[in-house]
């Protein structure tokens, strides 16, 4: 699979550096990765059209913050057709955009729900805006379809969900850890996405 759907908007210029991964938490090996904010725990969420789990924020927001992916995530306003007034004799600012004349792709946030997710070709490191729906369907469709479970395949299954309920509580040195690789992870990310001048 290489086309994206004809209502993928491709976002030319978007910075997707390779840093991102780690510090964002997507550990998969999936090409397509989409992502979006839900207001259903307050998080950035990513998925692959076959596993779905919260992202790292943080990295999400800085991702979507710099300057140059901020500006691509905004589209020209329709009621004012990008202009910002909504009435030529007047100069009235449009009601829509409050008079910047673009407005923002819903990639999702505290309050909404997304209609539109952020696509990521991590093989070609481009990105795209796609509808929620649509999205989600292209990012299923990039891996086989399963087949159904054999009884040693279930019988593991069930293996593994014994093994899951019987897990213990994470020693807090562990944790200590694993919160300092994150914060490593995310200062490379502001090297790659803000590189300091030499």
């Amino acid at each position: 699979m290489t086309d994206v759907p004809e209502d993928f908007v491709y976002l030319d210029g978007f910075l997707l550096p390779a840093e991102f991964w780690p510090a964002f938490g997507y550990e998969g090996s999936a090409r397509f990765v989409g992502m979006f904010w839900t207001p259903f725990g307050d998080e950035a969420v990513y998925t692959d059209g076959c596993v779905e789990a919260d992202g790292y924020w943080l990295a999400y927001v800085m991702l979507l913050d710099h300057p140059t992916n901020a500006a691509l995530l905004r589209y020209p306003c329709w009621p004012c057709r990008g202009r910002g007034v909504s009435n030529d004799l007047e100069n009235e600012l449009c009601d829509e955009c409050d008079g910047v004349g673009t407005l923002e792709y819903n990639l999702g946030s505290s309050e909404l729900q997304a209609t539109h997710m952020l696509i990521a070709d991590r093989e070609q490191e481009k990105a795209y805006v796609a509808p929620v729906w649509t999205g989600q369907q292209f990012l299923r469709e990039q891996w086989p379809p399963l087949e159904s479970l054999t009884a040693t395949e279930e019988a593991v299954i069930e293996r593994l969900r014994r093994i899951m309920s019987e897990m213990e509580t994470p020693d807090p040195q562990e944790v200590e850890r694993a919160m300092q690789e994150a914060r490593e992870r995310l200062e490379a990310l502001g090297q790659a996405l803000y590189p300091t001048p030499r």
